[in-house]
């Protein structure tokens, strides 16, 4: 094996992947941006129940979380959420901020790559996406088989990497934040975003294909 060829594929894996991060990172955008995971969660779990609140309440918090992740206020400014609540949701816009930077930054070099794929190594665009479609489907099936093993054990890892402190530890009989949006509702919004993800992948790659022909 030629180092020119372990070259060539190790720069496509490479490329696969942060597209694959560049995908998620946009489905993420969007999921957050639009109402739908917020009504999706107030239609499917019992929150009015859980919590005690009228609708409209629960509505008017989703929009101020909303809003939250995208205004450049330091802290969230929600009456039931309590000071440890809130210091969390401080952390969740921090993380959140930099995957959106970092998928920003991912694009440039997704460029540059591709760039070099096509250029230097004549690999066609759709091979490309084919390529990181596949590595998707293969990452999402770990993904979800890890999930039907203990989504909850999955769910306590990524936060023991992700945060720093233990701020993420709520009690969901008082803390109104695990209340209103309960570890399932977590499990289906990752569900969520690696179907959205992977349609992307899938997409891209039947485009460039097309705009051979």
């Amino acid at each position: 094996m030629s180092l020119n060829f372990s070259l060539k594929y190790i720069l496509l894996i490479l490329t696969s992947v942060i597209f694959i991060f560049i995908s998620i990172s946009g489905v993420l955008f969007s999921l957050l941006k639009l109402d739908l995971i917020y009504e999706y969660n107030l239609n499917n779990y019992p929150i009015e129940e859980r919590t005690s609140l009228p609708i409209e309440k629960l509505k008017k918090v989703n929009f101020q979380i909303k809003d939250y992740f995208f205004n450049e206020d330091e802290l969230l400014n929600v009456e039931i959420f309590n000071n440890k609540e809130i210091l969390h949701m401080k952390d969740v816009k921090e993380i959140i901020k930099n995957i959106f930077l970092l998928g920003k930054i991912s694009s440039l070099i997704l460029v540059l790559l591709i760039y070099i794929c096509i250029l230097k190594y004549k690999v066609k665009l759709h091979t490309i996406f084919k390529f990181s479609s596949l590595t998707y489907l293969f990452l999402s099936i770990i993904v979800l088989f890890s999930f039907l093993v203990s989504f909850n054990q999955v769910f306590i890892i990524f936060h023991e990497i992700a945060f720093s402190n233990d701020l993420w530890i709520l009690n969901i009989n008082e803390d109104y934040l695990l209340m209103m949006f309960p570890e399932s509702f977590f499990r289906d919004v990752t569900i969520f975003i690696l179907l959205g993800s992977f349609i992307v992948n899938i997409a891209a790659f039947f485009i460039s294909r097309n705009l051979i022909k």
